[in-house]
């Protein structure tokens, strides 16, 4: 090899070298940001919580800055990202859903949309109840499940409820309790989404906290146990295969709320954009109309 080869040679495994060194030095870089990030989070009143903050205080702001970082389990595992950057994720988001005119729907599943009970809890009449549809109902309008040691039976009309909030209600990701971020807690803050578009079904508005504003309240529904209704409204003896709601819907009742609140958020009576509708003051006087009305139904006048 001559000596300008050589030298060609050296020089290209020198840069070869550093290039690599800087390769890992950025990628290491990089691991300890995501690492300091991971390890932190918002606390309810917005403030880092003592048991999140990193030891170097000084060397968490020089890898993530300033801004508070929290985390979006309900996204992806381990998301992290600024509070600033969730407020116009949340904006963005709520602007995209109201161009096509629907709200953010948030229900709640058990009492609400079915009732479910361990299969040990049965007593010999729910599982008499419960062979009774699994014998007589088709796969398409089964309303009974057996799964993982649970009872479920589906509430009735829960089918045509959600088809029809869907035509107004934008489908929505299922959060668990998991995703929320207060012990038994149910909260906003986990959907990309204003508060202000969203309307929440629920027969518990005890855990709610400062959304119960958003919260339509709904009877709790039970199939199993003695809670279950015997009687209908008149004091009619109701058959084995009769339920209360299938005659009296509280669902129905509930999907007539839900129309007017949406009719109500889009053709606005006190602003002329509907960008400046909020969901919390239309239940709000919804509410006042039925409290101190003939409190027969609603008087909100909507054509829905």
């Amino acid at each position: 090899m001559t000596s300008v080869l050589r030298q060609r040679f050296s020089q290209r495994v020198e840069t070869e070298i550093f290039t690599e060194r800087d390769r890992e030095r950025e990628r290491e870089e990089k691991g300890k940001k995501k690492s300091a990030m991971s390890t932190l989070a918002l606390s309810s009143n917005g403030d880092f919580s003592a048991e999140h903050k990193a030891p170097n205080c000084k060397r968490l702001k020089k890898l993530v800055g300033d801004e508070c970082v929290a985390s979006l389990r309900c996204i992806n595992k381990g998301t992290n990202v600024s509070s600033w950057d969730v407020a116009r994720l949340r904006q963005e988001n709520t602007k995209k859903i109201l161009k096509e005119k629907k709200l953010m729907l948030i229900l709640d599943l058990d009492n609400t949309l079915l009732h479910s009970v361990r299969d040990g809890d049965l007593s010999s009449e729910d599982e008499r109840l419960m062979q009774m549809r699994e014998s007589s109902e088709d796969e398409r309008g089964r309303s009974v499940f057996r799964w993982r040691g649970m009872a479920t039976k589906l509430r009735p009309h829960v089918r045509s409820f959600l088809k029809e909030a869907k035509g107004v209600y934008f489908e929505n990701k299922i959060l668990s309790s998991e995703d929320c971020t207060r012990p038994r807690r149910k909260g906003l803050d986990v959907v990309l989404g204003e508060e202000k578009a969203m309307v929440i079904v629920d027969d518990n508005d005890k855990v709610w906290g400062k959304h119960v504003m958003n919260q339509i309240d709904i009877k709790r529904y039970h199939f199993f146990g003695p809670k279950r209704p015997l009687f209908d409204l008149d004091g009619n003896a109701l058959s084995e295969m009769e339920e209360l709601e299938s005659k009296e819907s509280e669902l129905a009742r509930c999907l007539e709320l839900l129309r007017c609140i949406h009719w109500l958020f889009f053709n606005p009576v006190n602003h002329a954009d509907f960008y400046d509708s909020d969901v919390r003051q239309i239940l709000m006087d919804i509410k006042d109309e039925v409290e101190y009305g003939s409190g027969v139904g609603l008087k909100v006048q909507c054509p829905c």
